[in-house]
């Protein structure tokens, strides 16, 4: 029987096969550091996405709040006169100060423009004269007064002003995101207008 000697070479290519191989140790390793960057990725991943729903459904409300004002102010700046008290709906009293409601006269004429903000369910609405059904402009509003007729200075007019503004001031507070748990954002909005004709 012949045994072959320790001191012989061993087979052309055998020493590059054993340098290739990975040992149990790097491949857990490896595993290891694969698993944390897919970990950092998908945690990532997910605050994007939570971030993006956040300031999406902020910027909706801002620009539906905007939208709003916007329309209200172009109303009372073209109008004929205007009333600040309180109300809902066909209902008015003047107070000439401060109120949940405006009504809008456009012309001379008696056709006008209300709105109202309903302190029961914090939604402002308009409504076309009488006939009219009202309709929803904004919600989820927190305060009792929104409008106040203004003088020149700044403080809040009384009846026998002539010269006067309409500031609208309204704070919302509005379902920012439900997950994981419920967060509400609050802010404010306000806007001031001068009606073109005035006594």
């Amino acid at each position: 029987m012949h045994l072959p000697s320790a001191n012989l070479p061993s087979k052309p290519g055998s020493r590059a096969r054993k340098a290739l191989a990975f040992t149990l140790t790097e491949m857990m390793v490896t595993m290891a550091v694969f698993l944390l960057v897919v970990i950092a990725m998908v945690s990532l991943q997910t605050f994007g996405v939570r971030m993006t729903s956040i300031t999406a459904s902020k910027l909706t409300s801002i620009g539906y709040s905007l939208t709003a004002l916007d329309a209200i102010r172009d109303e009372v700046r073209g109008a004929n006169s205007v009333f600040v008290g309180n109300g809902t709906g066909a209902l008015f009293t003047a107070t000439g100060t401060v109120g949940n409601t405006l009504e809008i006269f456009p012309t001379t004429n008696n056709s006008y423009i209300q709105v109202y903000l309903n302190t029961n369910s914090g939604s402002l609405y308009t409504l076309h004269g009488t006939n009219s059904g009202a309709f929803l402009i904004a919600s989820g509003i927190t305060n009792h007064v929104a409008f106040q007729s203004m003088n020149y200075a700044g403080n809040i007019a009384t009846n026998s002003q002539d010269h006067y503004t309409i500031t609208m001031t309204l704070k919302f507070c509005q379902l920012a995101y439900q997950v994981p748990g419920k967060t509400y954002d609050y802010y404010t909005m306000e806007a001031t207008m001068t009606p073109r004709t005035q006594n």
